[in-house]
This record gives C-alpha cells, sequence and structure tokens, in this order.
C-alpha cells in the first residue's frame, strides 16, 4: 500500500478592492483584483452579468456584485455600489441663488443625506420643517453616504413695513413737487 499526500482547499479566492470597501459605497471608479490568476471574475451591475476585462475600473453607477471562483469552484463574493449624483432638495420660498423677503424652509432631500445649514458663513443649528427667517445670507450644503454634495445659497432681505414705503412715496412726490414747482417758477 502506497501513501498519497494531498490537500483539500475550500478556501474561495481573494478579491481586492481599491476605492471602496466591501459592501460599501464610494462616488470614485473602483478597481478589482483577484489574487488567484485562474479564477473566473464575474461582474454585475445591478444585477445584469456585464462584460469586465481584469485591470479596467468600474465606473457605472450603480450595486455591484463581483463573483470570483477557481479552478476547484471555490467561490467568493463581495458588493459595494458607486454613487456618483449628489442628492438635491426643494426650497420653499426661494430660488437657489435668489433672494426673498419671506420664510424660507427646507423640503425633502432626493435621498437619505446630511443637511448643513449656514447663516452669514456659520453653521446653525437645523432640523427638518424650521423655518429659516433672519435677514442675512444663507448657504444649504446636502451630502449623502457616498459624500456627493449639493450646495445651495440664498439671502433673506429685510422686508419694508408700509409705514416705510409710505415714507418713501411721500419723500419722492416731495422732490417731484419741488422739481415742478421750480420748472413752473422758470
Amino acid at each position: 500500500l502506497s501513501e498519497m499526500m494531498f490537500t483539500i482547499d475550500k478556501t474561495g479566492p481573494v478579491l481586492t478592492l481599491n476605492g471602496v470597501e466591501k459592501d460599501g459605497k464610494t462616488n470614485c471608479n473602483v478597481l478589482v483584483d483577484a489574487t488567484d490568476d485562474t479564477s473566473t471574475l464575474k461582474v454585475y451591475l445591478n444585477g445584469e452579468e456585464i462584460n469586465y476585462e481584469h485591470g479596467n475600473e468600474l465606473k457605472a453607477e450603480g450595486v455591484y456584485l463581483i463573483t470570483a471562483i477557481d479552478a476547484l469552484g471555490n467561490i467568493t463574493e463581495i458588493s459595494f455600489t458607486i454613487d456618483k449624483t449628489a442628492p438635491t432638495i426643494i426650497l420653499n420660498g426661494v430660488e437657489n441663488k435668489g433672494s426673498t423677503r419671506k420664510t424660507v424652509s427646507l423640503g425633502e432631500s432626493s435621498e437619505e443625506a446630511m443637511v448643513t445649514v449656514y447663516f452669514n458663513d456659520e453653521e446653525i443649528a437645523y432640523k427638518q420643517g424650521d423655518s429659516l427667517t433672519k435677514v442675512g445670507k444663507y448657504r444649504v450644503v446636502v451630502t449623502d453616504s457616498s459624500n456627493n454634495a449639493s450646495e445651495y445659497t440664498f439671502t433673506i432681505e429685510k422686508k419694508v413695513s408700509n409705514g416705510e414705503i409710505a415714507l418713501i412715496v411721500i419723500g419722492c412726490l416731495g422732490v417731484a413737487g419741488g422739481i415742478v414747482f421750480f420748472i413752473l417758477k422758470k
């Protein structure tokens, strides 16, 4: 009887991601590498297998599943998401880069995101639904979990009261009346 030595390999190929962690999200391109050169690599984007040439970066937005199968049939799978789209938010009461004399509030964002509000370049506490009423310059930054961000700016101007409007009108009429009187006198 002769003795044979063999090794049982149940370990899947090692996959390396450059640009994102396993099960993570990124707004960058991703490079995938399998340490076992004999592995078959399959790449799925949003559930559909795509053509992938080893060494090329993955650039398209979506959910990726990478499957590596070695010569013995051992499988390794990893997934991640590429998200390059900045979240948006609705401004109620003013247009982006505009100005108003009215109250402003922030509506829903297009996706789950962190909203940071700055008043005259200082960060202020803000929670969804709060009204912004102070006269000054505002900047709103909306950032998602992939670190994509969008920025909105607007100004709330001083409200002019009816009394101030009346004084301006009287002043203008007084100046106009003086000019008319001066012209008639000549």
